[in-house]
């Protein structure tokens, strides 16, 4: 049996095949983005950060072994909330998955979106070094 404890995880995980988690994690964000994030509605009891996504990808032995944060990724003026939606999260992911080709899809249920997620890998000698991630946007297509 397997447990990793984190009050702000939510929604959905996805082992990995070397044994690895990945876990979706809302983080806060600092007031500045959070003013810049467009759409949504605000209630008088929201707080100044928003809640943003973070995937965590954690080992058997609870290490985090790396994080992707949709902050760096997403654009707040550009990805706006839906106006139906409040403004205590940003992005709210839903789920995720993972392809054969090991490429991360995630749902994000405030921003109509599904995105898929690479990175690129380095091989120096025997170690391998992970770089910069790479997100696209799926688009809807019709029937």
């Amino acid at each position: 049996m397997w447990e990793f404890a984190d009050h702000w995880l939510h929604h959905d995980q996805e082992r990995l095949p070397g044994g690895n988690t990945l876990l979706l994690q809302w983080r806060y964000m600092s007031r500045e983005l959070s003013d810049r994030v467009k759409g949504g509605y605000v209630s008088e009891n929201d707080a100044p950060e928003m809640l943003g996504d973070v995937i965590i990808e954690v080992t058997p032995d609870g290490w985090i072994a790396r994080e992707w944060k949709a902050r760096e990724h997403l654009d707040p003026e550009r990805d706006a909330i839906c106006p139906i939606d409040h403004r205590k999260e940003w992005t709210h992911a839903n789920s995720i998955a993972v392809t054969p080709g090991g490429q991360w899809i995630v749902s994000f249920r405030h921003l109509d979106l599904m995105s898929r997620i690479r990175f690129w890998r380095y091989l120096l000698g025997d170690e391998h070094f992970d770089a910069d991630y790479w997100l696209t946007r799926v688009e809807n297509e019709p029937a």
